[in-house]
């Protein structure tokens, strides 16, 4: 499903729910979006709900959309395109335990280390930021905390 068929209007500062399920809220920003809905699609195969937000914005963070999501979600998931340390993965995850929430957050981003040149498809794939990987990264999170 290509991020062609969700035409909300943008409104600054305010995520897009693509997809809304369970679960699992798959929190994507920028070029992730596509990826986030190829992941959605992989999980569902596999019987596992999820929802699929396009957050839009980095900054100011949707907290509205955050709240939303802490209350019907057990495990939260970003992705971004950027390294952990100062993104989006890291503010959304400081937000939700700042708010006390108990579930899990996964966030994906590249590793605060030297990054080879290649494609942009090489290299995600190589940092487990393509579809593939990042289901290999979700399966590690404990059956416990999978809802």
């Amino acid at each position: 499903m290509a991020l062609e068929a969700y035409k909300t209007p943008m409104e600054y500062g305010k995520g897009e729910i693509l997809i809304e399920e369970s679960y699992l809220a798959i929190l994507s920003l920028g070029t992730m979006a596509e990826t986030a809905l190829r992941v959605h699609q992989l999980l569902g195969e596999r019987g596992i709900p999820s929802t699929v937000v396009n957050m839009r914005f980095a900054k100011p963070l949707d907290t509205a959309l955050l709240d939303h999501l802490r209350k019907t979600h057990t495990t939260i998931l970003t992705l971004e395109e950027n390294v952990y340390r100062g993104g989006i993965g890291e503010a959304i995850g400081a937000y939700l335990l700042e708010k006390g929430y108990k579930g899990s957050i996964l966030n994906v981003a590249v590793p605060d280390q030297f990054v080879e040149h290649g494609t942009v498809e090489q290299l995600r794939k190589k940092l487990g930021l393509d579809a593939e990987g990042i289901l290999r990264k979700i399966s590690r999170i404990p059956e416990e905390e999978k809802g």
